[in-house]
């Protein structure tokens, strides 16, 4: 689910995890690097999967905040 609802981990929304991209994100990086220095950071008890890490991207996208370039991604603001 996109949107936050009262029964999910609120670390588990995209909206969450897409502010702990934007905290790793002070410098271009590829998206395997991001991925994987993102899940080194997050100290969940849930993995962070690839389907979130992807979905969270490109809602960061869609809003304008990142760009992505190649096989890079580049934080706009």
């Amino acid at each position: 689910m996109l949107i936050p609802h009262k029964y999910e981990d609120i670390s588990q929304n995209i909206l969450s995890v897409g502010l702990d991209i934007l905290h790793i994100l002070e410098r271009r990086r590829n998206i395997y690097n991001l991925y994987k220095e993102l899940v080194r950071t997050r100290d969940d008890e849930y993995e962070l999967s690839l389907n979130k890490f992807f979905l969270t991207l490109d809602f960061l996208y869609a809003v304008g905040i990142i760009d992505l370039d190649k096989e890079s991604v580049v934080r706009l603001r």
